[in-house]
């Protein structure tokens, strides 16, 4: 039996903790702090599904760094109903680095850095669902704010209501709160939840500190709970978010 602990103090806690009590424990099915290269496989959520590693990601300075061949499948499947995702992630290049999700047109939900929207080293923070629009399966987009490529982090959470289709993409450092109500039924396929790929093992490297998937849609309340404890953890070892 592991060691089960709540800190505020940083990430970089013992590689033999099996537990992380945030402040909302309700419907959490995944969450980890990618704190070494021994953790990656680890999912910190009570009775969670083990992830698999998939290639060789790497860590240097709090942040794993993954691509297409390179990251992690968390196990977890797509939220079929409401569902809230979290990433802290670290800006890398000029490019579509996928932070959370499971991105194909068969189904799906995910957060990225979006270098095809923005301009010249600068990237934006979306969330994405695919729709059914009539038959046919589009992707529907909800637009965050262009930041830099220079190396700066962010907690970035996304949140989805499935009786409205009303979506939600937080970006708390940047002050940015947005929504948008999606206008197709979200498609649920049967793709796993990935960290730093699309299901077509495609996408640029980028740098992931952290990661959470619930199974129901935070509160405002609670989603503020959750970043003021990840915020100080990470700013325990030398990461603003």
């Amino acid at each position: 039996m592991g060691t089960r602990i709540n800190i505020n103090t940083g990430a970089d806690f013992s590689d033999s903790a099996d537990g992380y009590l945030l402040p909302v424990m309700d419907d959490l099915a995944y969450v980890n702090f990618f704190g070494s290269e021994a953790v990656f496989d680890r999912n910190l959520a009570e009775n969670g599904l083990t992830p698999t590693v998939i290639g060789t990601p790497t860590y240097s300075g709090e942040f794993m760094t993954a691509d297409g061949d390179n990251y992690i499948n968390t196990r977890v499947p797509q939220p079929t109903g409401d569902y809230t995702l979290i990433s802290v992630a670290r800006t890398t290049v000029d490019g579509n680095i996928f932070l959370l999700g499971n991105y194909s047109l068969s189904g799906a939900a995910w957060i990225y850095f979006n270098g095809s929207a923005a301009g010249t080293d600068l990237v934006r923070i979306d969330f994405g669902t695919t729709g059914d629009n009539g038959g046919s399966n589009v992707i529907d987009t909800l637009a965050g704010p262009n930041v830099g490529t220079a190396g700066s982090a962010f907690f970035i959470a996304a949140r989805y209501t499935a009786a409205t289709r009303h979506k939600e993409l937080d970006v708390p450092r940047l002050g940015s709160a947005l929504s948008k109500t999606a206008p197709y039924t979200h498609v649920v396929s049967a793709n796993r939840m990935l960290i730093g790929a699309d299901v077509g093992e495609t996408g640029a490297a980028g740098g992931h500190a952290f990661a959470a998937i619930y199974t129901r849609r935070l509160t405002d309340d609670e989603l503020e709970q959750t970043y003021q404890q990840i915020q100080s953890a990470m700013a325990a070892v030398g990461v603003t978010v």
